[in-house]
């Protein structure tokens, strides 16, 4: 049957328009500091979606980060698999938006899953299950890399709009911020002995800039 080019453009503009339009908690850091010395007077609020990461953003640097930590890896990864896990693990966020990993319940996980099911084609539904059932070496590095970006992220970020933004979006106090934070992401580390030893260290590094 001749594909429906109408209908696949049609498709790939929405999602690129969502993908683009859907902010997260997260800051961009970068963006962050460009816009506050250009703005001296600037005070932060974690609603200004100029300084948020946008969830294209957040689904671009993760293949950045997975190929760059690829070769520190000891397990043989498959890393196109990954790769293709991570463009589209948030795809259901599209429609039923994002909602901070630390307050992320199950019901919150059943609505993405089916919103992603629906936009993804059949052919890659095997894929989008296997990274969220988590039994496969390519699904464990691809979650890794998901847990680890905002955690890299509040290392470059400004201190102050960080422990903001935690407050804001997840109820989480300065005192406990890397608590909950280690407690949430270490599970995710445990696969290889890189990202164990990585997210301990980054872990770390973290705590004595929030709580030295």
């Amino acid at each position: 049957m001749h594909p429906d080019f109408d209908e696949i453009m049609w498709k790939i503009e929405l999602l690129l328009s969502w993908y683009s339009n859907e902010f997260r908690a997260t800051i961009q850091p970068h963006r962050f500091a460009e816009y506050r010395r250009n703005n001296p007077d600037y005070v932060y609020h974690p609603e200004d979606n100029i300084v948020r990461e946008s969830l294209l953003e957040h689904v671009g640097t993760l293949p950045i980060l997975a190929a760059f930590f690829h070769p520190y890896i000891e397990q043989d990864v498959n890393l196109w698999r990954v790769l293709e896990m991570l463009a589209i693990h948030d795809i259901g966020e599209v429609v039923v938006w994002d909602v901070i990993t630390f307050l992320k319940n199950d019901a919150d996980e059943d609505l993405e899953t089916k919103a992603a099911l629906e936009l993804l084609h059949p052919k890659q539904h095997p894929i989008y299950m296997e990274y969220l059932e988590q039994k496969t070496i390519e699904s464990h590095f691809a979650k890794s890399v998901d847990k680890i970006s905002p955690d890299l992220y509040d290392m470059i970020c400004d201190k102050d709009a960080t422990i903001y933004r935690i407050k804001y979006f997840a109820k989480i106090e300065q005192d406990n911020f890397i608590d909950v934070v280690k407690k949430a992401k270490t599970p995710y580390m445990q696969w290889d002995i890189f990202f164990k030893e990585f997210h301990a260290e980054l872990m770390n590094r973290l705590r004595l800039k929030y709580n030295p």
